[in-house]
């Protein structure tokens, strides 16, 4: 879309808006997106709750922590660094909306301080096209707001089969005695006629 159809395309949108959007892209498994809103400087009575000219977006629930630089291209093809690199550190907060860039916050507003008109008449303006670059470097939170308990297996415990049964059936076959702890003897030499064991002596704990 040529910029300078910009006004006259978000007023053609049903409903109509006021921001130019971008679609959403990905760095670091968080979502983001970019927009600009070209009349920031000419509706003071949006001075409180909207963000700049040109801003990122994280459209990701959770924590974010980030660092950013943005640029913008002149007519020579070479981009030219807009504002400071700055950080967002924000690993414990629920994220999704916060917005961010070089006029977000104090200062003055617009692309290089410019309005949207001065813009279009501007170095950063070439054949009716304004390219942006945002450069964002995504550091994983330790643990973010809505992120699911993760689960740590550990290494499955190979339990044998029990062997308690047969070392018993070769005991009684051996014609051999079972002592137990509590004092109770279990004699298993019944003689040749009998395959049965009996109880000699018991003493119950």
């Amino acid at each position: 879309l040529p910029i300078s159809w910009l006004h006259q395309a978000l007023q053609s949108r049903e409903p109509e808006d006021e921001l130019a959007e971008s679609r959403y892209f990905r760095v670091g498994g968080h979502f983001f997106s970019l927009k600009y809103w070209p009349d920031w400087p000419n509706t003071p009575e949006y001075e409180q709750d909207r963000p700049g000219s040109l801003y990122v977006v994280h459209e990701t629930p959770g924590g974010i922590v980030l660092r950013y630089k943005v640029f913008v291209k002149d007519k020579c093809g070479v981009f030219k660094q807009w504002g400071d690199e700055a950080d967002v550190c924000k690993p414990n907060s629920d994220t999704l909306g916060y917005f961010f860039g070089p006029d977000v916050g104090d200062g003055p507003k617009g692309v290089f301080g410019l309005t949207h008109a001065a813009l279009l008449k501007s170095n950063w303006v070439e054949s009716d096209t304004m390219t942006v670059r945002v450069e964002l470097q995504v550091r994983r939170c330790s643990r973010d707001v809505y992120e699911d308990d993760v689960v740590i297996t550990k290494p499955a415990i190979i339990v044998p089969e029990p062997t308690l049964g047969p070392n018993l059936l070769k005991m009684l076959d051996s014609g051999n005695s079972i002592n137990h702890g509590n004092g109770q003897t279990l004699a298993t030499n019944c003689g040749a006629d009998s395959h049965e064991p009996r109880i000699v002596s018991s003493k119950l704990i």
